[in-house]
């Protein structure tokens, strides 16, 4: 999944954040196949699904949030980046 999340309201008023991350995600992923957005009190966040031949290149789509896995992969990216923390586990649903 294509992922794009425009957060600045500084540099990108709210009503364009949308816009901007259409702009990020022009030419990657397929719409057609889901498209999800959310417009959060922080960011806008726009997600896509990839194409047929994106999809070849990275392999079968696993969700591991909630499982063993998710909780490992999380703990490896709050070694690198403990700020993530409640962002994090939101994601991984731990």
């Amino acid at each position: 999944m294509w992922h794009c999340s425009v957060a600045s309201k500084l540099v990108f008023p709210i009503l364009r954040r949308e816009t901007v991350a259409r702009e990020v995600l022009n030419g990657v992923g397929d719409a057609g196949l889901g498209e999800w957005t959310e417009d959060a009190r922080v960011a806008f966040h726009l997600r896509r699904r990839l194409t047929p031949v994106e999809a070849a290149t990275t392999g079968p789509v696993i969700d591991v949030r909630g499982t063993p896995e998710g909780a490992r992969r999380v703990r490896a990216l709050l070694q690198a980046a403990p700020h993530l923390h409640t962002m994090a586990a939101r994601e991984a649903r731990i």
